[in-house]
């Protein structure tokens, strides 16, 4: 036994001499890079000597900190590729290949991010067939938690083909092909989520000091002993409820900082469905905007373009207004939208299914994605990223009449006559209304209700019917007039 441990050493010994020169996995053969920016590379040099990286007919030197990690910025690069990078340390070399200059997005959020390719396969077959395309490219990263900040992440850079492309994200691809069939530059998406996961989970120890309750969940989880603990009673008490990647920080910590120095053009957030319940909804309004900013801090990119997908329509519609249900959630990321700099709003409640969470029409929202991203991280502003959003309201001979941003080229009821509008009196009960384009107006009225106060539209967990758009297609996001209490 004691020489099957000697030799264990010996060979672990052996392995670290002989391969001082480490790499993240994210650095990697087939990475994208982003363009037109100064972009970090780095990894360890367990010698603590010099590194150089050669590049592009230039060598960057640098010499390791005392954590043996090490960092260079290669100077701006136009979009193109392939090239090579060659990394060396006394008698050790590393090349990175097939490298394309690009634009890099971070996908993220829970499982509508997460849904795969594969889940289309009989929809979107002919996508699929046609996918083989080097200049889009996915590292998806694994699935992990951590109660402690990690170095390092597991994945590689895959091309998008047949059969690599059943693994990518449906969403995330989407939004690539449409952003390269825009630009006709590499797309680069780095792709991490989980299913399930509530957006606590996302954001950093840091974005947790806003919320107590969260923080010293995390202080005490870390503590291994009280993990145990926990486990134990989750355990004997029958619990399932009690997951670790649930837990505030575990996500940030093992699959976004990592990432961390890689640049990026942007992120798209898929998420919400885990903090749709009625108190988490009303607490997301400042939740997201605390994962926001501490993802921005991190990177320190200044206000990183953040695109929003609003949740889609799910449950089955009901044949009253409703006080809301998931229309609490798409409240509270409309509001931080509209409060939070450099964002941008995706709007999908007529792409949901009433009896699946998980919707098939990533395409669309994937699409809808690229066009916020057009406008947000492109400066397109000649193009139209959003269907109507609500801006103020007046009362007008019994009537509200309504006026919006985002009108594009004019407003229209989709298929028919306004639907899924509801008012209310002093007496706060909603009732369903009858609504009319007029010019770029909304006029709303029930004649039972001489002196209305308030609107709402598409409030409800599935609005299905809601048919306000703009003449580009583009759907209104569901709002209300009134602050209300629920």
């Amino acid at each position: 036994m004691q020489k099957g441990i000697l030799f264990f050493i010996l060979l672990f010994t052996g392995f670290i001499s002989s391969a001082q020169l480490r790499l993240p996995a994210l650095v990697s053969s087939g990475m994208v890079l982003q363009r037109d920016q100064p972009v970090k590379i780095w990894g360890w040099n367990l010698s603590g000597k010099e590194v150089a990286v050669s590049f592009n007919g230039k060598i960057y030197k640098t010499t390791p900190d005392k954590d043996t990690k090490w960092f260079v910025t290669l100077d701006a690069m136009q979009a193109g590729g392939p090239y090579d990078i060659n990394i060396t340390t006394d008698n050790q070399s590393i090349v990175i290949k097939d490298i394309l200059f690009g634009d890099v997005w971070l996908c993220s959020g829970q499982s509508n991010m997460t849904l795969a390719m594969s889940s289309l396969s009989e929809r979107e077959a002919d996508d699929i067939a046609q996918s083989a395309n080097p200049h889009i490219r996915e590292f998806q990263v694994k699935k992990q938690y951590s109660f402690e900040p990690q170095e390092n992440t597991v994945g590689q850079w895959k091309e998008a083909n047949p059969v690599n492309v059943l693994k990518f994200s449906a969403v995330g691809y989407y939004m690539a092909k449409a952003l390269y069939e825009k630009y006709n530059v590499p797309i680069g998406i780095i792709h991490s989520s989980w299913g399930g996961t509530p957006a606590e989970a996302w954001t950093s120890p840091a974005g947790l000091r806003e919320f107590p309750h969260y923080a010293e969940k995390y202080n005490y989880l870390r503590d291994t002993v009280n993990l145990k603990a926990t486990l134990e009673r989750s355990e004997q008490n029958n619990d399932n409820s009690f997951k670790v990647h649930y837990q505030p920080a575990t996500l940030f910590n093992a699959m976004i900082y990592p990432l961390i120095p890689y640049t990026l053009k942007g992120i798209a957030w898929y998420q919400g469905e885990a903090n749709a319940k009625k108190d988490k909804a009303i607490e997301y309004t400042t939740l997201l905007p605390a994962l926001i900013h501490g993802w921005r801090d991190n990177w320190q990119q200044g206000d990183i373009p953040f695109l929003i997908v609003q949740l889609a329509n799910y449950m089955a519609p009901q044949k009253n207004p409703s006080e809301g249900g998931w229309a609490w959630i798409r409240e509270a990321q409309l509001k931080v939208f509209q409060t939070v700099p450099n964002t941008a709003l995706t709007v999908a409640i007529d792409v949901g299914e009433a009896n699946d969470i998980h919707p098939l029409n990533k395409k669309e929202v994937g699409r809808r994605l690229a066009l916020a991203a057009e406008k947000t991280a492109y400066n397109d502003k000649s193009v139209v990223h959003s269907g109507p959003m609500y801006r103020s309201m007046k009362k007008e001979d019994g009537k509200i009449v309504l006026s919006f941003t985002d009108i594009g080229s004019g407003l229209i009821a989709q298929g028919g006559e306004l639907t899924r509008f509801a008012i209310a009196g002093n007496d706060k009960k909603f009732v369903w209304a009858s609504a009319k384009i007029e010019g770029d107006r909304v006029f709303v009225w029930n004649d039972d209700i001489k002196d209305p106060v308030a609107v709402r539209y598409a409030w409800a967990s599935n609005p299905e019917g809601g048919n306000l758009y703009n003449k580009e297609g583009l759907p209104a996001s569901p709002f209300r007039t009134d602050d209300w209490e629920r």
